[in-house]
């Protein structure tokens, strides 16, 4: 009889402390529930709360707003290049947009450009202001700011063609002046939110970058024109996480609110395809690559205009770079892929200058074959026996493209 009142009790204890249990565990999960509410309703800012106040914190007036210039532009139908020069084969097409061109040689692309001399115009005023914003606006497929990059890139494109035959004609002044418009198109989509528009950017600022290099490998320069290319302020700092701090949160945000406003199974398919693409090759390792690229680009210019100003001094290129060590910045003799001096060699008819790439070795200046130096003079070095092609000695003088 005490036994089976004893089993009774332990039961009874058993079935309170269940009770207990249960009701600790009820508190615990309401109070969560209350916490997450709380800070939904009032400490919880939505996606476009958010995006708002990215976009108030940096804001500018419309008077110092160089994409109200831009927009305004592109409201002429003529500014869109629809009637680009078709007329032009793949191998002219490459040749005139990366070398000088002149009138008698291509006649049909002279007129093409004077067609167009009042766009290039406008830019170079749009090229005026420093400051860019456009607006925040997210759509499923960036159909908008697609077209808006499209536009800008055959913008860079008319600017390239117009200052290659500026050069080749001997207006050097003028294609100065369009370089630093394209540099200064491109510090304007390096302004901007996404990430897409700084790559643009800077590629747009490279393009520039490429083709000063070349006239100051091949053409005669004053000290005039080497004052006007070394004040073009390209970018050469390695800030690379300051880019992806300001970038990261705006394509974070309207990836969210774009996955909101999908159906489930499209959201799931989303992130699949999302997962597949980082699985085979990470963007942002891509985008640092590029930005890497354009950092090589941009300390060579500032490395030509050293090595051209010693040679107008000296009537020959220098030996080493230490030769112009003092002329520069000690950052931009430093190649940002290594954090090593940039390869300089002279050879039989000038020099070439490279970085030797992610992988820090020495390939002579190829990006073939599994090679990854990455040039800047010249952009495509000859592959032949370094012990033919470089020399310790003193090279005659280049003849310069008339």
């Amino acid at each position: 009889m005490k036994s089976q009142q004893c089993r009774d009790n332990e039961k009874t204890q058993r079935t309170k402390r269940g009770k207990k249990c249960l009701w600790i565990f009820l508190c615990v999960v309401f109070v969560m529930v209350l916490g997450i509410l709380f800070w939904r309703i009032i400490l919880y800012k939505s996606v476009d709360e958010q995006l708002a106040a990215i976009e108030a914190a940096r804001a500018i007036p419309d008077s110092e707003n160089a994409a109200i210039l831009y927009d305004r532009i592109l409201q002429n139908p003529n500014a869109s290049l629809k009637d680009q020069p078709v007329f032009l084969d793949p191998n002219s097409d490459m040749l005139t947009r990366n070398h000088p061109w002149t009138a008698n040689d291509y006649p049909k692309l002279d007129v093409w450009i004077k067609k167009h001399e009042w766009l290039i115009n406008e830019l170079m005023k749009v090229s005026q202001l420093e400051k860019c914003q456009y607006p925040l606006i997210v759509e499923p497929n960036r159909s908008i700011l697609l077209k808006r990059l499209q536009m800008m890139r055959k913008w860079r494109f008319l600017l390239c063609w117009a200052a290659n035959n500026d050069v080749a004609e001997g207006r050097i002044d003028d294609a100065i002046a369009k370089w630093q418009c394209m540099i200064q198109i491109g510090k304007h989509l390096r302004q901007q939110s996404h990430l897409i528009e700084y790559l643009e950017g800077i590629s747009t600022e490279a393009v520039a970058a490429h083709r000063a290099i070349d006239f100051l490998a091949e053409d005669d320069a004053s000290e005039r024109h080497l004052q006007k290319i070394e004040s073009f302020e390209v970018e050469t700092q390695d800030d690379w996480t300051a880019v992806l701090d300001r970038t990261g949160p705006v394509d974070e945000l309207e990836q969210k609110k774009l996955e909101r406003q999908m159906s489930l199974i499209n959201r799931l398919k989303y992130k699949f395809r999302v997962r597949q693409f980082k699985s085979r090759k990470d963007s942002y390792q891509i985008a640092h690559e590029i930005y890497l690229r354009t950092l090589v680009i941009n300390r060579g210019i500032y490395i030509m205009v050293a090595l051209k100003r010693y040679k107008n001094e000296n009537g020959r290129w220098p030996q080493t770079l230490d030769y112009i060590k003092p002329r520069v910045a000690k950052d931009v003799l430093t190649d940002p892929h290594t954090n090593d001096p940039f390869v300089y060699k002279l050879t039989d008819d000038g020099f070439v200058l490279y970085s030797k790439g992610p992988n820090n070795i020495d390939e002579g200046g190829s990006d073939k074959n599994g090679a990854d130096d990455k040039a800047i003079w010249p952009l495509k070095i000859p592959q032949t026996d370094k012990k033919n092609t470089v020399t310790e000695q003193s090279v005659p003088e280049r003849k310069e493209i008339k």
